[in-house]
């Protein structure tokens, strides 16, 4: 089944269940969209435009995000487990307590809130961490060996940990 969907400005999915249906999403305006809680497993949404967009608590396991953008997003306990999210930009978003295990995060920019987000085997190659501020993140098995502005302490005690078992 495919939805098409023209112009998604100001849309509100609350709690909405759409799991593996591909959205083709034509000159797509997605700022300011309302997903809380959304649904969003095995979707297709490469490069869209989520910029401020509310979506706490959504599930985007194993979605295809590459180059999305999510900057000043509300994606505080979102889960991205297994996303695709080369690329995506989330300078200033919320992700506290978000789930991104395993998730693919090469080149990703993570100017974000992290506090307490789990990266539990996340591929962050590259990925950007400028000015974050890192508080009980958990970066359990993640490959941070190529990470930017990754802080040098933080990659010690995560190094000596992983030697420890």
């Amino acid at each position: 089944m495919a939805i098409t969907i023209k112009n998604i400005y100001g849309i509100a999915l609350y709690s909405a269940d759409l799991p593996e249906v591909n959205l083709v999403i034509m000159a797509a305006l997605a700022a300011s969209v309302k997903l809380h809680g959304a649904n969003l497993t095995h979707l297709d949404l490469r490069g869209l435009d989520f910029r401020a967009a509310q979506m706490g608590g959504a599930r985007f396991w194993d979605a295809d995000l590459r180059g999305a953008n999510f900057s000043d997003a509300d994606l505080h306990k979102a889960d991205f487990s297994n996303a695709n999210l080369v690329q995506a930009d989330f300078s200033g978003a919320d992700l506290r307590e978000a789930r991104l295990d395993k998730a693919n995060l090469t080149g990703a920019n993570l100017r974000a809130r992290l506090a307490h987000a789990s990266f539990v085997g996340a591929d962050l190659t590259l990925a950007d961490f400028e000015d974050t501020a890192l508080d009980e993140v958990d970066f359990t098995d993640a490959d941070l060996e190529f990470a930017r502005n990754f802080p040098g302490d933080l990659h010690q005690q995560i190094a000596a940990r992983r030697l420890e078992f």
